[in-house]
């Protein structure tokens, strides 16, 4: 590391206090520590001394030790805002907090001419204070000084070695240093993944009329409504945006999103002709799409267009060990577009997301002579979310989410099936796989959610003052 970078702006003297400007952090950061220190020395009372090395927030023990080898009486540093609002902290030679003031600016002209019409009301008494000085007034005509001599030659002989900036021990860093003008910081992250566990439930109702296509033919089907209380499934769900590795501009929005999720095997218990019928689950979900991201600060707003799956099977009815169909088993294909946005409020996130549902495919519950063949429907899921950054890559978020599908069971034939004794008699009608009669139907699935949350620092952003 470098020696400190130390220039003094006019000469000392024994009248005149001398300050030194730290570093100053936020949007042209460097253009506002010129007015600031240009405001010093106008002042008239003050000598000013360029520490940049010096940073902001910095701990007490530091603060006096860089005065100290500095030899300076007061020490300024400050955070300048997107609307040139100019908050500085004025410490003394020993490191103590004296005072902590705004300068309220909008742009860096009123800036710059607050700091020079305001400098009494807002800057003189706190650096008076620091720095062991009586009040200067603004722009009062300074004393006539006496012409100092120039001092004479030195010879590189006498010109001491520079002498290393002292390093800040643990308990002297700041806890969280801001980038200040012209440093570069980390772009949006371009790689997210989320590791978790959802607990969901599950209820497929009917609407409209209900019943069987020849209720006189034995044995008669029902429509069974199903409801599961409770089940487990593990989730998986990233984002990828690949440019944001190695840029900030446009197009390192623009990038991948998925998910995975498979239930763990649950038993639920449904009412059958015969009784309650114990049945074994399976579940499981996919989707994989594009997605864009506009940032607004601490708000990303999100568009996106995916294409996904999702299953829900009831083992063993639909003739399988001998029982009748009780429960249409289902096989979505979908499109799915919709809209999210993220909140970034210091370590909390608050999120949100609805995105309808466009049925590509209903498969098996539209199965020819069992269910509703000729069924349409379609889909709405939506949620939100909130967690906790508890280290820079390492976050938990828990969310909850709603997914519906409604569907509507158009009235085909009745499908038909070839007599057991082959083809020689004409085709008849079988009870057990006659299409079943309904308006309607709502599948719906409630859930909760929490998992780990991994993320991926972004290329370096350019400063917020430059242009290209």
């Amino acid at each position: 590391m470098g020696a400190a970078s130390v220039r003094v702006l006019g000469a000392p003297n024994a009248s005149k206090k001398n300050i030194a400007v730290g570093r100053i952090t936020g949007p042209n950061a460097a253009k506002a520590r010129v007015l600031l220190m240009k405001s010093l020395k106008d002042s008239g009372g003050y000598a000013v001394t360029d520490a940049e090395d010096l940073k902001h927030n910095s701990a007490k023990r530091q603060i006096a030790r860089q005065a100290k080898v500095l030899e300076v009486d007061a020490v300024v540093t400050g955070t300048i805002s997107r609307s040139a609002d100019l908050s500085l902290s004025i410490y003394g030679s020993d490191g103590t907090l004296i005072d902590e003031v705004k300068v309220k600016g909008g742009n860096l002209k009123k800036l710059e001419t607050a700091l020079d019409v305001n400098f009494e009301e807002t800057l003189a008494e706190p650096l008076a204070e620091a720095s062991g000085a009586e009040a200067p007034g603004k722009k009062a005509a300074p004393e006539e000084e006496e012409p100092e001599e120039p001092d004479a030659p030195v010879s590189a002989a006498e010109i001491p070695p520079d002498e290393p900036p002292l390093e800040p021990t643990d308990d002297e860093k700041p806890a969280e240093e801001g980038a200040s003008d012209g440093e570069s910081k980390a772009g949006l992250a371009p790689f997210e993944l989320m590791v978790g566990i959802r607990g969901y439930n599950r209820k497929f109702d009917y609407s409209g009329n209900a019943g069987a296509r020849e209720p006189d033919r034995l044995p008669i089907r029902t429509l069974v409504p199903y409801q599961l209380d409770f089940a487990p499934a593990v989730i998986f769900s990233g984002r990828m945006y690949p440019l944001a590795f190695f840029r900030d501009d446009v197009w390192s929005h623009l990038g991948i999103m998925g998910s995975f999720e498979i239930g763990i095997a649950t038993t639920t218990n449904v009412r059958g002709g015969t009784g309650i019928e114990p049945l074994k689950t399976s579940f499981d979900a996919w989707d994989l799409g594009l997605r864009g991201r506009l940032p607004l600060g601490a708000l990303e707003l999100g568009i996106f267009g995916v294409y996904g799956s999702q299953s829900f099977i009831l083992v063993g009815d639909e003739g399988g060990a001998g029982l009748q169909p009780l429960v249409p088993d289902v096989r979505y294909g979908f499109l799915r577009f919709g809209l999210d946005a993220r909140v970034q409020v210091s370590k909390l996130r608050f999120g949100a997301h609805i995105a309808p549902r466009v049925l590509t495919s209903l498969n098996q519950i539209d199965l020819a002579t069992v269910w509703f063949p000729g069924a349409t429907g379609r889909g709405l899921d939506l949620g939100l979310e909130a967690g906790w950054n508890f280290l820079p890559f390492l976050g938990v978020v828990a969310g909850f989410d709603y997914v519906r599908y409604g569907f509507d069971f158009n009235e085909s034939p009745p499908g038909t099936v070839s007599a057991p004794n082959g083809g020689a008699t004409p085709s008849a009608q079988d009870p057990l796989l006659t299409p079943m009669l309904a308006g309607g139907a709502t599948d719906t699935y409630v859930s909760g959610r929490i998992g780990l949350v991994v993320t991926l620092g972004g290329a370096p952003k350019a400063p917020a003052d430059s242009k290209k």
